[in-house]
């Protein structure tokens, strides 16, 4: 006896109103919607409860043969309404009936036919396979080809499936305008009367191709020491691909990866590097040709750089020289070196790449100081400048003097003026002249004066007359040598009184005395002699300004015992 009894407590009552008493006429009814499926070797089967006293059923009986009369039954608990038949022949057509049991009494039966499924298609291949097309053909199943009504054939590739179905006669399909390098399954599924088999299955793939390069290969972030880069699939063949290779090189460094995904991240970079990336897909054919890209890693502060010195250095070139930053040179983009003359302001400056650190100065002054600094320059900001001072050599060259044009000009008696020309305009080696005097008649007593580099003359008075000074001219260097000294000789010249010297006289008179006058070619040479003392004695000067003549005439026949000749001297001065 089953009750069901509704509970009151307090305030709040729950009745129950489903009650099956077996005192009382309380059968359920048959059960609805039965339904059967044949995939394969099964029979699936469904039913509805019973639509009346549904909750008075203890049980079902599920019962299934060739006929009503030839059946298998089972029964299972009320709360399952379904149930699998196997074993059942393929092909064969199969009566299937469910009814509720109850306590009080059991539903009548409800029935339907069912067909077993048929067996599998068999022996599925692919005789011809290329990059495109594919051709599939199986067999039927054994001694069963009558009771199949057709084959179900699907293609699923790419997550998409796409199916035809073709008489029991023709077994077998072709799949043209494929892509290379896909994978395919094809299923194969026999039909007999709403029941099918069960699926003969096979992947398939076509024939592989080379891949086609990889596209828009691109940065898509970048920081000191990595880049992210990213890029598309090759337009043609991208099945193909079965991974990409990503190699990059740049100073020391030189790496590959692998990547199966379209994007790659590169690292242990160096900052503000330039770096060659190439990306290439790899298939099952070959790999496919390379795509390329120059990348660069973000910048970074950097140093100033050190160890700046000169390499060579003449008169008017400097070769300077220095080291790279320590830290981040790389993110160097180039060197500005400039250069100042302390003495003369002029300046001027030149841009070095950063393949490499050194530098030359052309088309500056000799002796001059100069300051040469060095800034590396980049992107962010720019180095804190090096400064070096350096001095340009001479433009002496061994034993070429530092001064020409030496010219001497006697003012009035007793001055003259000395004049010189460096042997370079605006030379700035030298630092000073030195003009010095003497008479040749007396080496040891003479006078010397020291000139600024500015002048370039010098005035002398207080000279003797009637003698022959020396002047010579040199300069001191900045380097501290001293120049070729430059020589020249100058007499000091009297008046018309000078010849009355002592040397003058007794030239005269001796000439006088002793030579025949009678003898003009004698005559001649008395002049000649007396005009050499004269210049020897250093009363006369070597431009024949001052020169003393001595000489006699015939003034008529010769009467023994007389002289018919007239004598006399002179002199020619300026």
């Amino acid at each position: 006896m089953r009750y069901k009894v509704g509970v009151k407590h307090k305030k709040a009552t729950k009745i129950v109103t489903n009650l099956c008493v077996s005192t009382l006429d309380q059968t359920p009814s048959k059960v609805s919607s039965l339904e059967t499926q044949s995939v394969g070797p099964t029979v699936f089967v469904t039913w509805t409860p019973p639509s009346q006293l549904s909750w008075c059923v203890a049980q079902y009986e599920i019962c299934w043969g060739s006929s009503p009369d030839d059946q298998n039954c089972t029964v299972q608990a009320n709360n399952v309404t379904t149930f699998n038949i196997t074993e059942l022949t393929p092909c064969g057509e199969y009566v299937v009936g469910v009814r509720s049991l109850g306590q009080a009494g059991n539903s009548s039966q409800v029935n339907t036919t069912v067909t077993a499924a048929p067996e599998p298609a068999r022996n599925l291949n692919f005789p011809f396979i290329n990059t495109t097309f594919i051709e599939a053909d199986w067999e039927a199943p054994g001694d069963q080809s009558d009771c199949i009504d057709y084959y179900q054939v699907c293609m699923t590739v790419f997550g998409e499936t796409a199916c035809v179905n073709q008489t029991r006669d023709i077994t077998t399909t072709s799949y043209p305008e494929l892509r290379p390098c896909t994978s395919l399954t094809v299923d194969v599924t026999a039909w007999t009367e709403g029941a099918h088999s069960s699926v003969m299955s096979e992947q398939v793939n076509t024939r592989d191709e080379v891949p086609d390069v990889p596209t828009h290969l691109h940065v898509n972030y970048a920081e000191v020491d990595k880049v992210n880069l990213e890029w598309h699939a090759p337009v043609a063949n991208p099945e193909c691909v079965e991974w990409y290779q990503v190699c990059w090189k740049g100073g020391q460094i030189e790496s590959c990866n692998n990547a199966t995904d379209i994007q790659d991240l590169i690292s242990g970079l160096a900052p503000c590097g330039d770096y060659s990336a190439n990306v290439t897909a790899v298939g099952a054919a070959g790999k496919s040709a390379t795509s390329h890209l120059v990348v660069h890693t973000r910048n970074t502060a950097f140093n100033e750089i050190y160890i700046l010195e000169v390499k060579s250095s003449d008169s008017t070139t400097l070769e300077v020289e220095w080291k790279a930053p320590f830290k981040n040179s790389e993110c160097v983009q180039e060197y500005e070196v400039c250069w100042l003359g302390q003495e003369t302001g002029e300046k001027g400056c030149t841009i070095q790449t950063t393949a490499t650190t050194k530098a030359t100065i052309t088309g500056l002054i000799s002796c001059v100081n100069y300051t040469v600094n060095v800034t590396a320059k980049g992107v962010l900001k720019n180095s804190t400048a090096v400064s070096m001072p350096v001095m340009t050599n001479s433009t002496l060259i061994q034993d070429k003097p530092a001064i020409q044009n030496v010219s001497l000009s006697r003012d009035s008696e007793g001055n003259i003026t000395v004049t010189w020309h460096p042997l370079v305009e605006e030379m700035m080696c030298v630092r000073s002249y030195n003009v010095c005097w003497e008479q040749q008649s007396q080496p040891k007593d003479s006078q010397c004066l020291e000139l600024p580099s500015s002048e370039d003359h010098l005035t002398i008075s207080g000279l003797h007359s009637g003698t022959t000074y020396t002047v010579e001219v040199s300069a001191d260097l900045v380097t501290g040598e001293t120049s070729e000294i430059i020589r020249e000789d100058i007499p000091i010249s009297g008046s018309f009184t000078n010849l009355t010297s002592p040397i003058a006289i007794v030239i005269s008179l001796v000439a006088i005395v002793l030579f025949d006058f009678s003898d003009v070619t004698a005559i001649f040479k008395l002049m000649m002699v007396v005009t050499v003392g004269w210049m020897s004695s250093g009363y006369a000067r070597t431009d024949y300004k001052s020169i003393l003549f001595i000489g006699c005439v015939d003034r008529g026949e010769r009467v023994e015992g007389s002289s018919d000749r007239l004598c006399s001297t002179s002199a020619l001065y300026d």
